[in-house]
């Protein structure tokens, strides 16, 4: 149960090595801990965004602070370049930085040193107790505090001021409202060299498992505008053999769009064109993509287009072509992509024909996206097909 009554005379007596920090988990100590923030914090909200763990530190039994720690800010330009880290690294690691979302010293205590001693106590388990909660560990925090505060706290337990926000305060789990109250910015790393690792190309061992995927338009925001380009340059001038009347997307923005969904991970053609949908229209056009005659808008192909042009394309001119691409973007691709044949044995017909299967597959996801039955004639020889990785080419002979 949370206590909060002092005897007479006994708040004033505080001895910091007697302070003890515990967490706050039965729904009646969460019950009080609200009502005593949205009492005596300046901002008068208990309410805690996203994931979060709430902290009481005592004295003899008694609580003299109360501190909370949610999910960090989406997007923070100042924390973002002090991390260093680029849109993809933020999206997979985001997770790994956490707010200090509410710190009240409760009214009548006046320790000295008190606020700084009991961040510290919550900071040297707040990892721990993260990672029983929901799965991974933390490696730094960030808090906010309004201008008219010197913020002398945060500075006696080394947090780093970065300085101040934009005025704008979170609203919901992604979004953001303006409120014209712009508040200096504190970080502060909870493993050593937390910067470092947050931005480095891989995780250490012990994060790697904690790593989150980054989606597919966050990987296409990552490749840019003149990656996107020279991707549809690279296919637009694939032959299309389909009639005049059903070519209302061009040929190489359709394959364009394949083959950078699955780059980005994308599961299937059904996939790939849900990722053409959520394009931003600077992408659809970098792509190739045509106007919609109503809208004026780019307008991504749809999953029948993506379909229909699959079964259309010439599997070894699409193979030569994701190679060439690849290998000229050696090293700045997120994953490549390998194409296959193989011959059905016994599928051979009274004129010396037989099936050849095409497979595309995406090395990082094993998923095939491209199946398709081909006739070959019976004294074709069918050539292995070649796919471009960073410093590594790997062939796979078809049989």
């Amino acid at each position: 149960m949370l206590k909060t009554r002092f005897d007479k005379g006994e708040a004033g007596n505080i001895c910091l090595d007697d302070l003890t920090v515990r967490l706050v988990d039965n729904e009646e100590d969460k019950a009080t801990w609200n009502q005593l923030v949205a009492e005596h914090h300046y901002l008068h909200d208990a309410t805690l965004v996203g994931r979060h763990l709430r902290y009481v530190v005592s004295c003899r039994g008694k609580a003299v602070s109360l501190l909370s720690f949610s999910s960090c800010a989406y997007h923070l330009a100042a924390r973002d370049k002090w991390i260093g880290w680029n849109q993809a690294q933020m999206a997979q690691r985001r997770h790994l930085v956490v707010a200090n979302s509410r710190f009240l010293i409760l009214p009548g205590i006046s320790t000295p040193n008190l606020a700084s001693k009991s961040l510290a106590l919550c900071l040297n388990r707040l990892s721990a107790d993260w990672m029983a909660g929901f799965g991974h560990p933390l490696l730094a925090v960030e808090t906010f505090t309004e201008q008219r505060f010197p913020g002398t706290s945060y500075k006696a337990d080394n947090w780093l001021r970065l300085g101040a926000t934009q005025g704008f305060k979170r609203d919901g789990e992604a979004f953001y409202i303006r409120n014209g109250e712009p508040k200096t910015i504190w970080v502060k790393e909870l493993r050593k060299d937390a910067r470092k690792i947050l931005s480095t190309h891989k995780l250490p061992p012990d994060l790697v498992a904690h790593e989150r995927p980054a989606t597919a338009n966050v990987l296409a925001d990552v490749l840019g505008k003149a990656t996107l380009g020279s991707l549809y340059d690279t296919f637009s001038d694939v032959y299309d053999p389909r009639r005049m009347a059903a070519r209302t997307q061009r040929m190489g923005a359709c394959l364009s769009i394949i083959v950078l969904g699955f780059l980005c991970g994308c599961e299937g053609l059904s996939g790939c064109a849900v990722f053409g949908r959520n394009l931003k229209q600077a992408q659809l056009m970098a792509l190739g993509v045509r106007r919609d005659r109503k809208t004026k808008k780019f307008r991504s192909p749809c999953h029948a287009t993506l379909w229909h042009i699959m079964n259309k394309v010439d599997p070894a001119e699409l193979s030569r072509r994701i190679s060439a691409w690849t290998a000229a973007r050696n090293g700045t691709l997120p994953e490549c992509i390998a194409i296959d044949g193989k011959t059905l044995r016994g599928s051979e017909d009274g004129a010396g024909r037989a099936m050849h299967v095409i497979t595309a597959i995406s090395h990082t996801g094993h998923t095939p996206f491209l199946r398709r039955r081909q006739p070959t004639a019976k004294d074709v020889k069918v050539k292995p097909c070649a796919t471009s990785l960073p410093n590594k080419v790997t062939s796979t002979a078809a049989s």
